[in-house]
């Protein structure tokens, strides 16, 4: 580099010997031809990294795709329960048990477990119990999971449960009429 800076003033040629071998070339070649093997060597580091980048590039954009789609099952989910169509809900729990391992399922986790409870109170189903007890495990939604086991206690004539359940419910909401009449009975 400093022979081709003190050279381009000059009308001379540039002498390299490396290697056993020795050549003659001039400035503006010489200037041209490592202005190309930068460009080059820029181009090479470039594609590397390129290459290194692919897989994490092409798990970034799994995971979007993937959060798009439970996205847009969450949103399916809740249009069918608005609609009250059977056969797409019972489909969209299917997706929604398969998808339940996925990072943004489990950050929404409390909202799938509502999700699943109304899903499973359309259909009547046989895991609205178990829907039920998961939805204790969430404060917000803690009150609704309690009325769902009361008022399933009460309709198979398990009193004694439904007491307990009633009980705690009665410590989260003194005031509600449906565990008043509940608790009454």
């Amino acid at each position: 580099l400093s022979s081709i800076w003190v050279s381009l003033g000059n009308e001379s040629s540039i002498i390299i010997e490396w290697l056993g071998y020795h050549v003659e070339i001039s400035t503006i070649f010489a200037t041209i031809l490592l202005l190309i093997t930068l460009i080059v060597f820029f181009l090479i580091i470039y594609f590397l990294i390129f290459i290194k980048n692919i897989p994490s590039s092409l798990k970034k954009h799994y995971h979007d795709k993937q959060n798009h789609e439970n996205l847009l099952l969450l949103l399916n989910s809740f249009s069918s329960l608005y609609n009250e169509d059977s056969t797409l809900i019972k489909r969209n729990l299917k997706k929604i048990y398969a998808n339940k391992n996925h990072p943004q399922m489990q950050e929404l986790k409390h909202l799938v477990s509502l999700l699943t409870v109304k899903c499973h109170e359309v259909t009547n189903n046989d895991n609205l119990e178990n829907s039920y007890q998961n939805l204790l495990q969430y404060e917000p939604y803690k009150f609704i999971g309690l009325k769902g086991l009361v008022t399933l206690r009460i309709q198979k004539k398990c009193y004694h449960d439904a007491l307990v359940h009633a009980e705690r419910a009665f410590v989260i909401q003194p005031k509600s009429s449906w565990l008043l009449r509940y608790l009454v009975e």
